[in-house]
Order: C-alpha cells, then structure tokens, then sequence
C-alpha cells in the first residue's frame, strides 16, 4: 500500500515507497520503506506517526542501525545497543547537518555539523577520555581551514590553516609545552618559507628562510643577544661565509663553515669604548695561525688591520642593524 509521507530531512528529498498501517491518509503505525536509490536494497522499518518515522531501524546488506526521531524539534537519536551514538539531524541514516556524536562512555566526541556521516563545516573534536582536540573547520572529516589542534593536556599544540589534517598555510603557529615554538609559512606540516624557530624562553633562536623544517638559505641564528647571519645555511648547518655578531651589532667574527665545521675565520676582541680591537686569523681546522691588531679611524671610519707577516689591510668600519632575539606578536 501506498500512502502519503511528510517531507522531511529523514526522506532527504528522495522518493520512498510505504507498506504499512496508515490513518487518515498518512503514515501511522508499523511500517517500512523501500527507497528507490542506487542501492535498492536500502530500508527503514520502524513506528510512524501522522506520516513521519517516529522510531525504528536501518536495514540493507550492510548496516543496521536504530533510530528514534523527533521531527518537532528536527533531530533524530541514533541508538547502538541501547547506547545512544548520535543525537542530530540525519540524511538517510547518514549524519548530517547539525549535530552530537558520542562515545561509547557516553562522552561529547564531536559536536558541530556533518556531511553524509562526516565531519564537515565548522566543529569541536574531543579525545575519548572528553578533552579537547579540535576546534574550528573540517571537510569530508579532517582538519581543513582555520583551526587549532591541542595536545592531551589541554594545551594549544598548532594554530592557523589545514588542509586534509596537516598545518598548511602562512600565519600558522606551533607549540610545545603551552609555549609558542615556531611561527611562520608552514607546508605538510613543517616550516616552509619564511619563519621563525623560539627556544623555550620565548627568545629567538632561528630566523629567516625555511625548508623541511630547517633554516635553508638566507638565515639568522641567534645565542641570546648574539646572531650569525649567513646566505648558505643548508637544511639547519652553515655551508659558506658567516658573519657573528654580538650585542648592539658589533662584529665578534667573520670567517667560512664546511658543514656547520669552521673553515677559517677571523676574532675580534673589544677594548674600550673606540673600539680597538684584536684581531686572531684561524687555519682550516679552527687552530690560531696569527695575532694583530684592529686601530679605529673615527675620521675616516676605517679599521686598518696590521697583521704580522700579513702586511696592512683597510676595511670601512659600519655596525650592523640590530636584529633583536625578541619575538614579537604582529597582527595578521
């Protein structure tokens, strides 16, 4: 027999045909649905009243699942062994729309909204024993938009962009223990572009271009007050020339690394407020080949380096700009 039915989400705009116990023209009583879909063996058997499913169970080759609705206020309770699994709106038996889904302890796992059974759109995810995980976008049930991941002690773990459950975007934070770790472009997950690397007093500790995860290229790395800056930086180790300085900008040394291994370099020791300087020359293996001196020219502002068996060399003489080891929060 074929009869009227309300529409609803539970019909999910698709036809169904009713066999079944009917008052007044409509639904009511025992009865079961056969959809007409791709998978014609999908079926609802169950309770209706006045044309809407009231109580019942899912069947196909697959699947049986319980259900018991309340179109009034439009959700439906997914019941699994007389646990309840999802209190919601549903497409089919599917998840859909706004909704709760719970653990076996009868804990919140998920409360936002759903696509066909799948996280999707904005919602908060919890870890089975009720804390947070996330909270912000999904699609098709992972971590895709804006959003922030914690770690199982509550605490913020990454920030900014997904894309299919990996951190990827610009403006995208990691932390460790509770404190911010590495800010910057990140993709699958690592530091791509530029950022910047915070030990765990909130100082800088690496600055500049990153790849994999690793300070590749241009780069500033700092030791409190003091920084080296160098153009060959290869995956987090200096291959090239470097340049340390210390506090306010002053040169300390200038030289060559080999695979993060000096090659070379010269030491400037400071004497006083005009900057008079000693200066050694290293060998290949970092061992002191020659001692001379550095003697400021504050009209001219050369330094005129006299070397011993090295004759005289003149340099103009500029501080750097100070590149503070602060980290600063900068709006987006």
């Amino acid at each position: 027999m074929t009869t009227q039915l309300q529409p609803c989400d539970f019909y999910a705009n698709s036809s169904g045909e009713y066999t079944g116990e009917i008052a007044n023209g409509l639904a009511h009583g025992n009865g079961e649905i056969q959809f007409k879909s791709s998978d014609s063996s999908l079926l609802f058997t169950g309770i209706f009243e006045n044309g809407y499913p009231k109580s019942g169970k899912w069947l196909n080759k697959n699947i049986e699942i319980t259900v018991e609705y309340n179109h009034t206020e439009n959700k439906a309770q997914i019941i699994n062994n007389k646990i309840l699994v999802y209190s919601g709106q549903t497409k089919y038996y599917y998840y859909h729309g706004n909704g709760t889904l719970y653990n076996k302890y009868g804990k919140t796992l998920y409360n936002g909204e759903f696509k066909l059974g799948k996280y999707d759109g904005t919602g908060t995810l919890y870890n089975s024993k009720g804390q947070l995980l996330y909270e912000g976008q999904f699609k098709l049930g992972k971590y895709d938009g804006e959003g922030i991941l914690y770690n199982s002690k509550g605490q913020i773990y990454q920030s900014g962009t997904f894309k299919k459950g990996i951190l990827e975007g610009t403006h995208c934070k990691e932390y460790k223990n509770g404190k911010l770790f590495k800010v910057g472009k990140f993709v699958n997950g690592n530091l791509e572009g530029e950022g910047i690397i915070l030990n765990p007093n909130g100082f800088k500790k690496d600055e500049g271009n990153f790849s994999k995860g690793a300070l590749h290229g241009k780069g500033i790395r700092y030791d409190g007050y003091n920084f080296i800056k160098s153009d060959y930086f290869i995956y987090g180790v200096i291959s090239g020339t470097f340049i340390h300085y210390g506090q306010f900008g002053r040169i300390l040394r200038t030289g060559t690394m080999l695979d993060g291994k000096f090659m070379g370099y010269k030491f400037y020791y400071g004497h006083g407020s005009s900057y008079e300087s000693k200066v050694a020359i290293s060998d290949e293996n970092g061992n002191f080949i020659n001692h001379g001196f550095v003697f400021n020219n504050p009209q001219s502002k050369y330094y005129k380096y006299e070397y011993k068996d090295y004759g005289t060399y003149s340099k103009e003489f500029s501080y750097e700009p100070i590149s503070s080891p602060i980290y600063e929060e900068t709006p987006k």
